[in-house]
């Protein structure tokens, strides 16, 4: 997947956050160092002047729940070091909604100060190496529940003096905590590598080339498809899809938000002030992906965390968006069998790393981090509490498992069709097959797609009752079906596929 994809709230909510606490949006380095910080991951940041880092560095710390005791530990390089991380918390601190309490050991020579101000509750500790380590030696400080330390090096870094005292104090941590590395030099292999685990290496000037993963649909009608897998396996990250054509482009956002990924056209005549309106409804959340043509324009919008590439683009074009967004690291380009001779020849040209398509159930588990991250976020406790009681009343405790695995089947995993935009006009089929003979819509699914000869996206809805079923295939395709499968043996017995009658005419007939 991308590297600037991710399951969590912190890489896909950076820009969110900030804003929710009261500030002005980071600048694009702010953000891109603050991206994975604030989703926990271990980070090496590369940067000459810690002050460049900024919001990357203390929002995070802002985004930790009020009360929570002490959380995070800074050793800084210098007592100047020191003394910035003190401001900058509290600058952003009083001028947001959400406040910190912060504790600077080192700036003061008399000791006993540093105890009174341990004595009150905290949040952050920040301070030298040796005086952290003088206080903690003595039982000042309890780092049982630190969940990220940052180790900001400077420019006179000595191996064998601050990286043993660093060494020190990390083994006084708990065994799971997230290390942020300030560094204005990044060597490799990096000296403590030791404390890190996978990081995220940001350097001062990323480098230039745009690397292109490469997903590749079954065929044509099944990218749709594909692409919702991927935004939703992915944590429905906030997504620019640029397409071929204006046409193509509407046609893509009305599939997504059939799919449930809210999305809005941006395109030649959008005006300045509805584009504002987008990139602010993308940062909030409101906006999960916006579809434009692929000559349009060039910038995406500043909340833009991901790119798809709908169809292989040309070159120049590819370029136009890189040049104007590569800060994002990766763009994705889906891909169908017939686009062979193109991304052939844009490989030659591009770095492009050709990437496994999500399985079931990597979108399931995406999905599922959605429903949960709506609850969390959007949904009102006292209307949820009312369908709890429901449950409680009705469902025996030992079946609600069960319960919730089926609503989930029924919802995302036992209609492979559920969910999918129509291609165009879709007619309904009655099958004379149901529940009673053992069939199910995966089952039909595979019946009408193998005969067809289709993909399965390329179905719509099915549905299964007793003794019969109604499968939706594209109109062009209805015939063809009736004709392949009426009278065909299914289990040991002839079925009837015909078209479905609509219930005035059924009525009607009776």
């Amino acid at each position: 997947m991308f590297q600037i994809f991710g399951t969590s709230r912190g890489e896909g909510d950076f820009l969110t956050v900030s804003r929710e606490l009261g500030y002005g949006s980071p600048t694009k380095a702010e953000r891109r160092y603050g991206v994975p910080v604030l989703s926990g991951r271990d980070v090496v940041i590369e940067v000459p002047n810690v002050e460049d880092t900024g919001h990357a560095l203390v929002v995070p710390l802002l985004h930790e729940r009020e009360g929570a005791g002490l959380h995070t530990v800074i050793i800084a390089s210098s007592v100047e070091s020191v003394k910035w991380f003190g401001r900058r918390i509290k600058e952003l601190a009083s001028a947001g909604s959400r406040k910190l309490t912060a504790v600077e050991l080192g700036v003061d020579e008399n000791i006993r100060k540093e105890l009174q101000l341990l004595a009150h509750p905290f949040e952050v500790v920040i301070g030298t190496s040796e005086r952290i380590i003088d206080h903690i030696r003595r039982d000042n400080l309890a780092l049982g529940r630190v969940r990220r330390v940052y180790i900001e090096l400077g420019l006179d870094f000595e191996e064998t003096a601050f990286d043993k005292d660093v060494l020190f104090i990390c083994s006084k941590l708990p065994s799971k905590v997230q290390t942020v590395v300030i560094d204005p030099e990044v060597a490799e292999p990096h000296p403590l590598a030791a404390l890190l685990r996978r990081p995220v290496v940001l350097r001062t000037s990323p480098d230039p080339q745009v690397r292109y993963d490469l997903y590749e649909a079954e065929s044509e009608e099944s990218k749709p498809r594909l692409l919702a897998d991927l935004m939703w396996s992915a944590g429905l990250p906030r997504s620019l899809v640029l397409c071929r054509t204006p046409a193509a482009a509407r046609a893509l956002g009305a599939y997504l938000d059939h799919e449930g990924i809210s999305s809005a056209y941006l395109g030649a005549g959008t005006g300045a002030e509805e584009r504002q309106t987008l990139s602010r409804d993308l940062a909030s959340g409101a906006l999960r992906a916006v579809v434009a043509e692929l000559a349009e324009g060039g910038e995406a919008p500043d909340a833009c965390e991901a790119l798809f590439f709908y169809g292989v683009p040309a070159t120049k074009a590819a370029d136009a968006w890189a040049k104007g967004a590569c800060e994002r690291g990766r763009f994705a380009i889906l891909s169908s069998p017939e686009e062979t001779g193109p991304i052939h020849r844009f490989q030659e040209v591009h770095h492009v790393d050709r990437s496994s398509n999500p399985s079931p159930d990597e979108v399931l588990k995406g999905r599922i981090t959605s429903i949960l991250k709506r609850i969390k976020e959007n949904e009102d406790p006292d209307e949820l509490n009312r369908f709890r009681k429901i449950i409680g009343r009705h469902v025996p405790l030992f079946l609600r498992g069960y319960f919730a695995a089926f609503i989930l089947k029924e919802l995302f995993g036992g209609q492979p069709a559920a969910g999918r935009a129509p291609q165009g006009e879709m007619k309904t089929l009655f099958v004379s097959v149901g529940k009673n003979r053992k069939a199910f819509p995966k089952d039909l699914s595979k019946l009408f797609s193998a005969a067809l000869k289709i993909d399965a996206a390329a179905i719509g809805n099915i549905k299964v009752l007793d003794n019969y079923s109604f499968v939706d295939l594209p109109e062009s395709l209805a015939d063809k079906a009736i004709g392949l499968l009426d009278g065909t043996d299914y289990r040991g017995r002839k079925i009837t596929v015909n078209r479905a009658r609509k219930r005035d005419e059924q009525s009607g007939s009776t």
